[in-house]
């Protein structure tokens, strides 16, 4: 039987899917790309199976004619002198395949007497001699037709390198910084835009290559500074535009900033160098983006933070308006990603329409950019079973993308997941040097030292990073974490009463939890430990109440809400292997929690043990007590 590659447009995919399975039951084997896999980069999987196979089976339909990946696969088939055409709807082949007798489905429902004549075509295909047009046979080159042949060539490259190197390149996108004329404090705005020029020209080059600063106002991209201080305060604002344009591109504002306390310039300059790099994304599309669809996508790229609903709008339009811009496929697939999220770290099946449009998503997006790491992760929450595909499909995406921050990001968090802490916090500082522009980063990063133990250092980033980000939701949430469970009570008590993000009852958690932490009288413990039993089964508040029983010595608390299988399914695996939860990893029991979990098994057949194991002082061993859990 034939090795069968199926190549198709993703609207025809319930056809696709239907003939697939009809082939597969005939013995066939049948590559097609219904599921990415997380272990495999997925354009060189479709390389590979285009070589391997015996036939290459191209749906040419309405959609197949205008998908310009279908008609690559064909053209592979073509020139391998193994293509099989179908027609599923009556649409003329593209020209360049119209030579080749495409065999009619059109309506099948699976029958048989056009599956034996598929059977039939299948066999010709496998067997038949190259498909493709005759070649004349070569005629031998005269020495002299040979030597004019090879002057011409070398006079063209030579022509070609000179026009490069008169224009300067084609990859090159400029931007100059620039004081705005109407600023209220022009010398302080010309401070600051030098300053922005100097960041930017240091930053950029390491991180985005292909755009270049300028002091020449005829840049493809202008970014204009405003400065207006106040007794102390200052407003400032950032806009960029294009060359040409009256239109703002893109543009930021900051209100009343303590000039002494925040480092304005540095935050400014960030800021900015995200901008720009998504303003030069934009540069790359073909055709060009319009305007309004330019600015759409930088709002979208160089956003803090977006719902995933918005998000998702946001780059379908895109997507739909520029369906070969790799950017914006991306950000589709991240906002699919976001909202698969939510389902999968619940340990709710994702619904199918969602699946579906997420991964057709995701595919193009990996079609248009290979090495998209970004792209590549967002295969996760529909495709994972667990921690160790999460570690498998990270893996993947840093080889892809090695310097991707967001990968590295994300993979700390995965390696926190199996406990393996010194990684995780060795990822988060890697995304941080990627991506120094990033509060959300920063707070990662900050965030892994803290949960793995290294608190002073953790301290030390958090100071640092408060003078650039002084008003960072993330990085004010991670500041209360922070000091609520080991730092400055009286601080966690000022943020508490100053965020909007709690509840009364989350509130109560909160304040008799530092009471019993600051004075650990038995009464103080007793009251804490009562209010976490309370709560214990409320989601938002489960994986809190674990930690709050590690904190407070609760053992037995904690490995009675371990043994839930309620809790077990909003348990959250990183909170096991915080530092608050020592206590309970001491008990050798702790081996047969994580085993349930499907850890153990990962541990085991990675190598990869978790870093308590010989960090931490528990009376067992981890290898030997593992043993008496078998997967």
């Amino acid at each position: 039987m034939a090795k069968l590659f199926l190549s198709y447009a993703h609207e025809d995919a319930a056809m696709a899917e239907r003939l697939a399975l009809a082939l597969k039951r005939s013995g066939h084997q049948v590559w097609w790309d219904r599921v990415l896999y997380g272990g495999a980069s997925f354009s060189s999987e479709i390389e590979r199976q285009l070589q391997d196979s015996d036939v290459v089976v191209v749906i040419w339909s309405r959609a197949g004619v205008q998908s310009s990946w279908v008609r690559d696969e064909a053209s592979i088939g073509r020139d391998a002198g193994k293509l099989l055409p179908v027609s599923i709807d009556g649409t003329p082949p593209p020209i360049g395949f119209r030579q080749f007798h495409a065999l009619d489905i059109k309506g099948w429902r699976g029958g048989k007497p056009e599956l034996a004549k598929f059977e039939e075509a299948i066999a010709r295909a496998a067997g038949a001699p190259e498909q493709s047009a005759p070649v004349e046979p070569p005629r031998r080159q005269s020495p002299l037709n040979l030597n004019l042949l090879i002057a011409a060539a070398i006079l063209a490259l030579v022509l070609l390198a000179t026009w490069l190197l008169l224009r300067g390149g084609t990859s090159t996108t400029t931007i100059a910084v620039i004081p705005a004329s109407s600023t209220g404090n022009g010398s302080l705005a010309r401070e600051y835009a030098q300053s922005i020029t100097v960041d930017l020209a240091e930053y950029l080059p390491a991180h985005s290559p292909e755009v270049s600063v300028v002091d020449s106002g005829d840049a493809a991209f202008r970014l204009s500074v405003s400065l207006v201080p106040k007794a102390g305060l200052a407003d400032a604002s950032l806009a960029l535009s294009t060359r040409g344009s009256s239109g703002i591109l893109w543009s930021r504002k900051w209100s009343d900033v303590h000039l002494k306390t925040v480092d304005l310039k540095k935050q400014m300059a960030l800021v900015a160098s995200q901008a720009v790099m998504c303003a030069a994304q934009t540069t790359s599309s073909t055709p060009p983006l319009r305007p309004n669809l330019s600015s759409l996508y930088v709002r979208g790229c160089a956003a803090d933070s977006m719902r995933a609903g918005e998000a998702k709008s946001m780059f379908s339009r895109i997507t739909r308006e520029a369906p070969r811009f790799a950017p914006g496929w991306i950000g589709l697939a991240e906002a699919y990603a976001s909202l698969g999220l939510g389902y999968y770290y619940s340990k709710e099946a994702v619904p199918p329409d969602l699946s579906r449009e997420a991964l057709a998503a995701i595919h193009t997006a990996t079609r248009l950019n290979p090495h998209s790491g970004r792209a590549f992760v967002a295969q996760l929450p529909f495709v994972a079973k667990g921690a160790a595909d999460e570690i498998r499909i990270y893996e993947k995406a840093v080889e892809l993308d090695p310097d991707e921050a967001f990968v590295h990001q994300g993979y700390s968090q995965a390696l926190a997941n199996v406990g393996r802490m010194r990684d995780s916090a060795d990822e988060a500082k890697r995304a941080v040097d990627l991506n120094p522009l990033s509060a959300d980063v920063y707070a990662s990063y900050i965030s892994a030292l803290v949960d793995g133990g290294w608190l002073e250092q953790a301290r030390q980033e958090m100071a640092k990073a408060e003078r650039i980000w002084p008003n960072s939701p993330s990085l004010v949430a991670e500041d209360f974490w922070f000091n609520l469970r080991y730092g400055d009570a009286k601080r966690a008590e000022m943020l508490l009463l100053t965020t909007q993000a709690f509840t009364e009852r989350g509130l109560k958690m909160a304040r008799l939890f530092l009471k019993a932490r600051t004075q650990p009288t038995p009464a103080n413990i007793a009251a804490s430990t009562s209010v976490f039993a309370e709560n214990q089964k409320i989601p938002r508040f489960a994986n809190q109440a674990l930690l709050g029983f590690g904190t407070l010595n609760q053992v037995e608390r904690a490995f009675q809400l371990l043994r839930d299988p309620q809790f077990l399914q909003h348990l959250e695996f990183s909170y096991i292997f915080r530092a608050d939860l020592r206590p309970v990893r001491r008990d050798p029991r702790f081996m047969g929690v994580v085993a349930q979990l499907g850890l153990v098994k990962y541990w085991r057949e990675s190598g990869h043990w978790p870093d308590f194991c010989t960090l931490e002082p528990i009376a067992y061993d981890c290898k030997a007590e593992a043993a008496k859990y078998p997967n």
